[in-house]
């Protein structure tokens, strides 16, 4: 069933959902194993240092986290499937990394009533995905992000959660982001492979904070 919407983001009611739950993250069987155990839930948000003032036309171009070989540029715009559902990158191109156009601004303090959101495949058509890793990543791990306008800033991550697809609480990713604090999470597919037509069971959640911007 759909998630009903939870908060607006600019004068459009957004229906928030899981990025991957419902679309699908793979239809294919794994090229490997996967572990994935929840790191627990968000700490609070410490101030992060002035960011630079994003400009209006500035985008997500890059993305970069070192610790589990993510690199990506050329990053695709996400926006919302007709049934309300957040789109994701194809699965014809499963090293693609795309940002939700409906998100929060990257490299910019809240208040915002989203983070900002990232979004990958783990794997498809028997190829591992852009963030194949991401279940592997532990607080204190930096994530880069590249701006169309040429800044760039530093997350560091706070916390990692596994979240069932069924049932899924949008809440505990779609909430609105406090005052002097800049919020980014990345959403792919982890824990068990159920089949071809359902894909994962769950959602893989990394949460960050901005740490810095210039």
């Amino acid at each position: 069933p759909r998630i009903r919407p939870v908060t607006r983001c600019g004068p459009v009611l957004v229906p928030l959902i899981a990025a991957l739950a419902l679309t699908g993250c793979a239809t294919n069987a794994p090229p490997g194993p996967q572990h994935y155990l929840p790191v627990g839930d968000p700490t609070p948000a410490r101030t992060a240092p002035p960011a630079r003032t994003r400009t209006t036309d500035a985008v997500p171009v890059s993305l970069s986290v070192p610790a589990i070989g993510v690199n990506a540029t050329n990053l695709q715009p996400l926006g919302l499937n007709k049934d309300g559902t957040m789109q994701v990158p194809p699965l014809s191109d499963v090293k693609r990394v795309g940002w939700f156009t409906r998100g929060g601004h990257a490299c910019q303090l809240g208040p915002a009533p989203l983070p900002a959101a990232m979004a990958a495949h783990i794997d498809g058509q028997g190829v591992r995905g852009a963030f194949w890793s991401l279940a592997s990543t532990t607080p204190g791990t930096t994530i880069s992000v590249g701006l169309s306008d040429h800044t760039a800033c530093a997350y560091r991550v706070t916390s990692v959660k596994l979240l069932p697809k069924k049932n899924f609480d949008s809440t505990a990713v779609w909430s609105p982001v406090p005052a002097n604090t800049g919020r980014l999470v990345l959403i792919s597919c982890g824990g068990a492979f159920e089949n071809k037509q359902v894909g994962y069971a769950d959602n893989v959640i990394v949460f960050s904070d901005l740490i810095g911007a210039k």
